[in-house]
């Protein structure tokens, strides 16, 4: 299951088309996929209704568009924590970062597809204000942004957080107190994970999450 986790999280990169138009429903990745792609067996949990009914509304961050056409849903089962506590101390050690936060399944993410408008260019800390404009969103856990990523690309072999700029920032600070960013890379690896080197303006914006525990979403 490890050497599964390693080669979903590491080298499943051969082939991937461009990231296109990201903005069509894409099918979620449920507690079933765990065991289909990864060899873990999750109690399955149904989708709470609210975020279920919220899938179908407009979505506060982009006009014309609903929720699902922006967002993507997936799945954080119980047992995961444990093992993705290795790739968590690699993340740390490679980009002299803070450990990063182990997840408390199981929960659905739903998270946007890519960072909302308005959020590049910010500082970090204006990125923690601009979130604080949408009720029920928070900047996404590096694990959370690595899941979506990853489950994504292994189901539907689409590429969210693609390219400079494209990017989101993390809950995560490197160990200077300078945020995390975390996407996906066309150059023969999964993921590109780097680190920022100043409180400046910076072409990553956010993406935000939600789904743990949120009931009210949306624009305050």
């Amino acid at each position: 299951m490890i050497d599964s986790l390693k080669t979903a999280f590491y080298t499943l990169c051969t082939g991937v088309q461009s990231q296109g138009n990201i903005f069509t429903e894409t099918a979620e990745f449920g507690p079933q996929d765990w065991g289909k792609y990864f060899e873990i067996q999750v109690s399955n949990s149904s989708l709470p209704s609210h975020l279920r009914s919220y899938l179908d509304q407009p979505c506060p961050f982009w006009e014309n568009q609903t929720v699902k056409q922006t967002h993507y849903l997936f799945f954080i089962p119980e047992n995961l924590p444990d093992d993705l506590s290795h790739l968590s101390n690699s993340v740390s050690k490679l980009y002299s970062c803070k450990a990063a936060q182990s997840l408390e399944g199981p929960y659905w993410g739903l998270i946007t597809k890519k960072p909302i408008p308005d959020s590049s260019g910010k500082t970090f800390s204006a990125q923690q204000e601009l979130i604080k404009s949408y009720s029920g969103y928070r900047i996404p856990k590096v694990n959370e942004a690595m899941l979506a990523i990853n489950t994504a690309f292994l189901k539907e072999d689409v590429r969210y957080f693609q390219g400079a700029g494209g990017q989101t920032h993390c809950e995560e600070t490197s160990i200077s107190g300078w945020p995390l960013a975390i996407g996906s890379m066309s150059n023969g690896k999964t993921l590109e994970i780097e680190t920022t080197y100043g409180d400046w303006d910076e072409s990553n914006g956010i993406a935000v999450i939600t789904g743990k525990n949120e009931v009210n979403f949306g624009n305050r």
